[in-house]
């Protein structure tokens, strides 16, 4: 799960998550969140997804233990906003279609300073194709890139 929301973000480069872009590490970890079975708060009078910021928090926590947290705000996924509700300290989010540019292909991976590493292509979403048979066809990778966890 981990690895597909790194990917559906797309991080700038980083060394390690004290060096990152702390918003992005935030896309990750609210990602990881969303991706769980334990979202399940709809609110029917504005039609929209409830996320209790303590969750995102602590799932934040979770996979950036070092990492400062960030101030709650509003967090934009590619143009499509989870508004910060102060008032009752939760994210709104729209239910709407969300994808992302890429989906992960974990290629290879290997252990090295108690770490795992996984060599992962980004395959990008608007690219697949199909054949005359029906065949669907995978694009090439746009990038490989190395996640250490």
């Amino acid at each position: 799960m981990l690895i597909n929301c790194i990917v559906m973000v797309d991080p700038d480069c980083f060394s390690s998550p004290e060096k990152a872009d702390i918003n992005q590490l935030f896309k990750i970890a609210f990602w990881c969140v969303l991706r769980t079975d334990k979202v399940t708060n709809y609110d029917f009078s504005v039609k929209q997804m409830t996320v209790n910021r303590k969750q995102t928090e602590k799932m934040y926590a979770s996979l950036f233990p070092k990492a400062e947290i960030p101030q709650a705000c509003d967090v934009d996924f590619n143009g499509v906003v989870f508004t910060y509700d102060k008032a009752h300290n939760c994210y709104r989010v729209p239910v709407t279609g969300i994808t992302s540019d890429y989906t992960g292909k974990i290629i290879k991976k290997s252990e090295k300073e108690n770490k795992l590493i996984f060599e992962t292509q980004y395959i990008p979403h608007s690219k697949w194709t199909q054949d005359k048979e029906g065949t669907i066809i995978p694009p090439k990778a746009e990038k490989t890139m190395l996640i250490a966890l």
